[in-house]
């Protein structure tokens, strides 16, 4: 089962979706990093909220490019662009770049194709998720034969159905809802089944034993070194 470190490997002096978290979770060889993308100014901003406490808790879309710049995280790194991230993760492990608004499919497709050029990456080292399945579908568009990660919050009457239309990669599903029978039919679907955000050692074991493949999780250190 793979070990997705979740926004990074985050801690007090390296904040979530950080350059600095996503170096501590390479330098720990976690099989894959998550993190977060806003397409505003037309570029992709890595962070997770909508809204920013270092300004004002103004909202991502309300500011400036001029005004992003200028933010700055606890441990003073300003907020990280995608290409920034590319430049650092390369081919090192997989990368799951979750989609947080819609409108950035064209610009993401150039993106990724020039960094899969320049930085050593390959299609097989990126996946995309979204709880937006539209923004999903434009982006498989715009980037034929990409992984596609299909986030659900919730149980549906036909669990993971939803996700064969976009012919996906993985399911990603909440701990909170993810059972076997959930489990069963991503396999049955010819699908990963991915679990967000698992953090102790027994849901890490239980989740091994219904054959989940991957698991999202902010304790990435203790979850490589449990054996499952």
């Amino acid at each position: 089962m793979k070990c997705i470190a979740h926004r990074g490997y985050s801690a007090p002096d390296r904040p979530e979706n950080s350059l600095a978290a996503i170096q501590a979770a390479l330098d720990l060889g976690a099989d894959g990093i998550e993190i977060d993308l806003w397409f505003y100014q037309n570029r992709f901003w890595v962070y997770h909220d909508r809204r920013l406490p270092q300004s004002n808790n103004a909202r991502i879309d309300t500011l400036t490019r001029a005004e992003l710049n200028s933010v700055r995280l606890s441990n003073g790194e300003p907020l990280a662009d995608l290409y920034d991230v590319l430049r650092l993760v390369k081919g090192r492990c997989l990368l799951n770049l979750e989609i947080k608004n819609a409108g950035g499919a064209n610009a993401l497709a150039k993106a990724l194709d020039s960094a899969c050029r320049e930085h050593q990456l390959t299609r097989e080292h990126l996946i995309l998720s979204s709880f937006n399945h539209h923004e999903l579908f434009a982006c498989q568009q715009a980037l034929p034969n990409i992984k596609i990660g299909v986030l659900m919050a919730g149980l549906s009457l036909d669990y993971s159905a939803c996700a064969s239309a976009l012919q996906a990669y993985s399911f990603n599903s909440h701990i909170d809802l993810t059972t076997p029978a959930l489990i069963n039919d991503i396999h049955r679907r010819g699908m990963q089944s991915w679990v967000y955000t698992a953090n102790y050692p027994e849901e890490w074991r239980e989740l091994a034993q219904w054959r989940a493949d991957a698991v999202f999780t902010d304790r990435t250190e203790q979850c490589l070194a449990t054996k499952l």
